[in-house]
Parts: structure tokens; sequence; C-alpha cells
């Protein structure tokens, strides 16, 4: 291994925030509630917002935590691979205001990983084979918060990964 490279895992190097479980039965309709980003929204690289459900409810600090942010990455847990690609994304200007709900996790990069990178590593042909090994296969195949922060990466230096 190359000098100052390290062998980790990805969950040293990210902040991993799982959705809340907003209830179907107090979703809106209201043209100014903030949007929902559910599974269903994540695609191969973009975010879908045609049929997103919306909440008009409070929005405490129990619900701010769930606010997604420009930069963050997100990747849906249920049908996490499918034919066409991972469904994960960059979320941008265009995706905010929107909160993340379950079985969606919000991964953002800490201070070892360049956020640039963090998406290089989970769209890499290692991450597929990772998943495809360790998602549970129910109905519906997901994988769990702990199997993402559990991959296994080699990390360069921060001033190699942009």
């Amino acid at each position: 291994m190359r000098e100052g490279w390290k062998k980790d895992t990805l969950g040293h190097h990210i902040e991993l925030l799982s959705g809340y479980a907003f209830k179907s039965t107090e979703y809106s309709e209201g043209k100014t509630a903030i949007r929902l980003l559910r599974g269903d929204n994540v695609v191969q690289g973009s975010i879908r917002w045609e049929g997103f459900k919306r909440w008009d409810g409070p929005v405490d600090n129990k619900i701010r935590r769930y606010s997604l942010a420009v930069d963050d990455f997100v990747i849906a847990m249920d049908r996490t691979w499918v034919k066409a690609d991972l469904k994960a994304s960059i979320i941008t200007d265009e995706d905010t205001p929107s909160l993340l709900v379950q079985r969606v996790a919000r991964l953002r990069a800490e201070k070892s990983l360049h956020i640039e990178f963090l998406p290089m590593l989970i769209r890499s042909h290692r991450f597929e084979q990772y998943v495809k090994g360790v998602q549970t296969e129910t109905a519906v195949p997901h994988i769990s918060p702990n199997q993402i922060k559990d991959f296994p990466v080699i990390l360069p230096p921060l001033y190699e990964q942009i």
C-alpha cells in the first residue's frame, strides 16, 4: 500500500443518518409543505420528485435534524442496487428544502474524507460487490446503516482525494 494510504471502514469517515419514520397518515397535500425524500425518490445519480409526499407538521429540533443540505449524499437502503445502477445521489439546491425519510441514508463526509471523494467510493465496483454480498434477501433486498458503515475502504491522504 502506498505511503499515507489507510485501510479502514467507511463509518470512520462519514456521519450517517437514517431517515425518520414519518407516518403516511400525516402526509400533506399542501403546496407549501416540505418535501419528503423517500427511497422511491432516489434514482441513479439524481432525485426524482414526481409523486413525492409532503410534511406539513411542526419542524421542531427532532424533525430538523432530518433536513437535507446541499452536498449531502443519499442512498436508498431498500432495493439499493437495481439493474440500472446504484440508487444514490448528491443533494443539490433544487432538492432543498426536504426531509429524510426512513430507509434512506444520508452520508456527510468527515474531515478525513473529501466530499467529492465520497461518491466515488460509493459508486465503485467494490461497493456494488459489497452491497450485493451483504444485502438481506427478503421480499425487498435491503442494506442497513451499519452495513454501509462497515464497507472496507482504502483511503489516500486528503490532498490526493481531490
